[in-house]
C-alpha cells in the first residue's frame, strides 16, 4: 500500500470516528434531557422522584417488574422500592413471583400473618432484599382493607407440587397415592419415565374429582403438575417456550380466578419483556396480546458490578460472583446509559421515542444486558421500544 492509500484509508477512519461520536453525543445529549433522576434506592423512603411514573401507570393493572440479574442486590433493593409504591399508592394486590407456587403459599401465610415463618422448600428468591419486602407487606397487611397475595407463576420440580397435591386430596387410595408420593420423596434424577407415565395415568381421575367439587385451586395444582411434566419433555424437543407460555397462562390464572384485578409480575427482563426474544414467544408478550393495554413493563439494568451467579466449576455449577464491566461497545444500549448525567435514573421509553433521535436509537437492535443464573452470556439483541416502556437503569451495583 503507497502512501496515498494510506493516507485515504486514515482519512476514512478519521470522518468515521468522528460520525459515530457525533451520533453518539446527540443520543447522549437526547437522553440527558429525558431522563429522570433515581434519589434513592431505600424501599422506605419518600415516592416523590416516582411520580413521574405514577402518571405513567394510569389504566394499568399488570405490571411486569423485570430484573436483569437474578443476582443483583441494588436491583431487587429497587424492586422492593416499586412493590412498595405499587401497593401503597396504585392500589395492586397481588404479587406473582417467577417461583415456585407450592413455596409461594409459604410467603403467603407469613405476609398474611397467619403464620410467623416463611418455611423454605426451595424455588423461590428468598434473597435478603426480598425478605425486607415480604416483612413489609406482613405489615402492610396487618392494617390494610384488601390484603396483598403473594402467588409462585410455576412449579419448581416435582417434590413440593405432588406434596401440595396430596394434600390437597386427602385422602387418597393406594392407586392414587403411591405414585405422587414418589414424586414427592425422590430426588429429581432419581425421577423415571414410568414414574411419570403412573402418575399421568391417575390425573384424569383427580381432574374429575376436582371439577366436581369446583375445587379451582386443586384444579390448578394438577395444572402445575402437568406443566412441569411437559417443560420436562421438552427438553428434548426442539420446542423452547413452555416455561414462558405457562407462566403467562399462570399469571391469567390469578386475574381470572381470584378478587385480584391489578397484579405485579416479579421475574426477569426476558419474561416480562413484551416481544419474542430467545425464539419464543416471552410471558410478556402472550399477557400483552391477552390483556391489551392494560399490561406495561418496567426493565432494570445496571453499569457496572459484580452479580451472583451458579459458575461451572469442575464440571458442577457452584455459587460465586461475576464482575460485569461497563461496556464500551457503541452498539451496546449500556455504552449510552453508562455516560449519562444522572448515575441511577429512570428512562421513560414511550416518552423517549417521540423524539426523533431517540426513536431511532432506542428502534435499533443493539445488544442490551440479559444475565441468566449462569454466566453463559450476557447480551442478548433488541430493541428496548419493542420491549420496555420504562427502563431503571443503575450505575454502580453489587451481588445480591
Amino acid at each position: 500500500m503507497n502512501k496515498y492509500a494510506v493516507i485515504l484509508v486514515s482519512l476514512f477512519f478519521i470522518a468515521f470516528s468522528r460520525r459515530v461520536m457525533s451520533q453518539s453525543s446527540g443520543i447522549i445529549g437526547n437522553l440527558n434531557n429525558l431522563v429522570k433522576p433515581i434519589k434513592t434506592l431505600d424501599p422506605s423512603s419518600s415516592f416523590d422522584d416516582l411520580e413521574p411514573l405514577k402518571k405513567s401507570l394510569s389504566g394499568k393493572e399488570i405490571v411486569g417488574l423485570g430484573e436483569v440479574s437474578h443476582g443483583t442486590h441494588e436491583v431487587f433493593q429497587y424492586k422492593d422500592r416499586l412493590i412498595r409504591m405499587l401497593v401503597s399508592e396504585l392500589g395492586f394486590t397481588a404479587i406473582a413471583f417467577e417461583a415456585d407456587y407450592s413455596t409461594a403459599e409459604s410467603v403467603n401465610a407469613y405476609i398474611s400473618g397467619t403464620a410467623d415463618s416463611i418455611t423454605t422448600t426451595g424455588g423461590f428468591p428468598l434473597t435478603k432484599e426480598f425478605r425486607a419486602a415480604f416483612r413489609w407487606l406482613r405489615e402492610y397487611n396487618n392494617s390494610a382493607q384488601v390484603k396483598v397475595e403473594v402467588f409462585g407463576l410455576e412449579s419448581r420440580g416435582y417434590n413440593n407440587i405432588a406434596n401440595s397435591i396430596l394434600q390437597a386430596f386427602s385422602p387418597l387410595d393406594q392407586v392414587h397415592r403411591a405414585p405422587l408420593e414418589k414424586l414427592a420423596n425422590e430426588n429429581y434424577y432419581s425421577i423415571t419415565k414410568k414414574d411419570i407415565h403412573q402418575v399421568k395415568a391417575i390425573l384424569t381421575d383427580l381432574y374429575a374429582r376436582a371439577k366436581k367439587s369446583n375445587a379451582k385451586e386443586n384444579m390448578h395444582y394438577l395444572d402445575l403438575l402437568n406443566q412441569f411434566i411437559d417443560h420436562e419433555a421438552e427438553r428434548k424437543s426442539k420446542y423452547n417456550g413452555y416455561r414462558d407460555e405457562y407462566m403467562a397462562e399462570n399469571a391469567a390464572w390469578i386475574r381470572e380466578t381470584t378478587s385480584h384485578k391489578k397484579i405485579i409480575i416479579s421475574a426477569h427482563n426476558g419474561h416480562v419483556a413484551r416481544n419474542n426474544l430467545f425464539k419464543h414467544d416471552t410471558m410478556g408478550k402472550v399477557l400483552n396480546e391477552k390483556y391489551p393495554d392494560r399490561y406495561y413493563v418496567i426493565a432494570t439494568d445496571f453499569g457496572e458490578g459484580e452479580v451472583s451467579q451458579f459458575i461451572k466449576k469442575g464440571g458442577k455449577y457452584q455459587p460465586d460472583n461475576v464482575l460485569y464491566k461497563q461496556p464500551e461497545d457503541a452498539k451496546v444500549y449500556e455504552y449510552y446509559f453508562g455516560k449519562l448525567k444522572f448515575p441511577n435514573f429512570m428512562l421513560n421509553v414511550n416518552e423517549a421515542t417521540e423524539n426523533a433521535i431517540l426513536k431511532a436509537f432506542l428502534s435499533k437492535a443493539y445488544k442490551m444486558r440479559i444475565i441468566g443464573g449462569t454466566d453463559e452470556g450476557e447480551f442478548t439483541r433488541l430493541a428496548i421500544a419493542d420491549q420496555f416502556d420504562v427502563v431503571i437503569f443503575i450505575r454502580e451495583t453489587t451481588a445480591a
